[in-house]
């Protein structure tokens, strides 16, 4: 429970970098969408590349709870600094983007420069978390793979609770630095618990091959079917939910405005239905449902709703208009209008992220103790290949994965 609450914890810092980065780097960069589109396509590339290089690593680690805990420490280090990273990066765009103005295509690519070498080595690091997690998990106990649906769950809830207080809490209260100071000491905190619980755990050696035992007919046949079926299914529904986000969000921008706190109201919408969606794959009732049935059932659900929001998108936009003339010009007014932009969002990303969010936890529940979590890497390959359009993760980080990303993942997303 102490790891999970870790994780929580985790999916919760990584959102918040997520919207302050994205914001620093907006004040820097402009808010177009090319410049924003540059910016999360270097975050969730980030956590790929990060998913993959640590996932290739995690199962030989001797004890992955502890470079889990490096890398938060790390992490921390990194966010405490970044202001001093970004304003020598502001000075670098003034000085060498005055002459670019004229070139659009020239500045849109020193723009992808500084983006790539402000946030690709944190995102790496965050990309690293999901695997050794994962790995750990795998040596903890026999249903590791439900568990990790569920630390993927936890860690996208984590996320939205992280959106939440970059953009109501922290930003209003200490300003934008302050907020990642505090946060990246928070990331040294779980980096230093981590630590210490991987210490007073007896380490699990990693499995060799003189340990290994050579798989059955229908396991080894059942290995390839995840190797051809699950990863390209897996891209696919990554690429494909944060391709609504990325269309969905300016939509939303052009109804709710360009703040802080509509930012992250859109990411809380889409990172809940992500978060969502994988609780429900990590609950035992839901062990027995048929994995390619519900996997067709969930993508079909959200290919019908988005295809009902896109046929009725101006009868929305008209019912959201005459919802607002209809709210009162008072406090009260105020605060139920707060609640009816905060469930457009909700309709508009949560639900069909939450049926698309389900595919990834529904496939790593199964996975073959051996092949368990080779399908993250894809994931957000996925995510931040369609990020060349996302607005997170987030992996969601997630990964979010995430991500994300992770993702958020998270990818949320993280």
């Amino acid at each position: 429970m102490i790891v999970l609450l870790l994780f929580f914890c985790s999916g919760a810092t990584a959102l918040i970098y997520e919207v302050l980065w994205s914001k620093h780097l907006a004040l820097m960069l402009g808010s177009t969408v090319q410049a924003q589109t540059v910016v999360l396509a270097v975050f969730m590339g980030g956590l790929a590349l990060g998913n993959q290089l640590f996932g290739q690593r995690a199962d030989a680690a001797s004890n992955p709870l502890a470079l889990y805990g490096k890398l938060e420490i790390t992490i921390g280090l990194y966010a405490f600094v970044f202001h001093l990273l970004h304003s020598g990066a502001d000075k670098l765009f003034i000085s060498a983007g005055a002459p670019l103005l004229e070139m659009p295509a020239a500045l849109l690519a020193l723009k992808t420069v500084l983006s790539v070498g402000l946030l690709l080595g944190p995102t790496i690091l965050m990309g690293g978390t999901l695997p050794l997690i994962a790995a750990w998990l795998n040596r903890s106990g026999p249903d590791a793979g439900r568990l990790s649906a569920r630390f993927y769950s936890v860690n996208s809830l984590g996320a939205v609770c992280g959106a939440w207080l970059a953009g109501f809490v922290l930003v209003p209260a200490m300003g934008m630095t302050a907020s990642l100071q505090l946060t990246s000491m928070v990331n040294v905190a779980l980096g230093l618990i981590a630590l210490g619980l991987a210490r007073s755990m007896k380490a699990t050696p990693a499995p060799t091959d003189d340990t290994v035992t050579a798989p059955s007919t229908a396991h080894s046949s059942l290995i390839t079917n995840y190797s051809s079926l699950s990863l390209p299914l897996v891209a696919l529904t990554g690429a494909v939910s944060m391709g609504l986000e990325v269309l969905a969000a300016p939509s939303l921008v052009l109804l709710f405005g360009a703040s802080l706190q509509a930012f992250a109201i859109v990411l809380m919408s889409f990172i809940l239905g992500i978060g969502l969606g994988g609780a429900v794959m990590a609950s035992p009732r839901t062990r027995g449902w048929a994995r390619e049935t519900a996997t067709t059932v969930l993508l079909l659900g959200a290919a019908v709703w988005l295809g009902l929001l896109v046929a009725g998108v101006e009868q929305w936009v008209d019912f959201y208009r005459w919802v607002k003339t209809g709210i009162a010009r008072t406090e009260t007014g105020f605060t139920f209008h707060q609640l009816f932009a905060a469930a457009i969002p909700l309709v508009v990303l949560g639900i069909p992220a939450g049926l698309l969010g389900a595919v990834l936890p529904l496939w790593i529940r199964e996975l073959p103790q051996s092949r368990r979590g080779a399908a993250l890497p894809r994931t957000h390959m996925g995510a931040g290949g369609r990020q060349a359009m996302k607005p997170t993760p987030l992996d969601t980080r997630e990964g979010k994965l995430f991500a994300i990303s992770p993702p958020c993942p998270a990818q949320s997303l993280r």
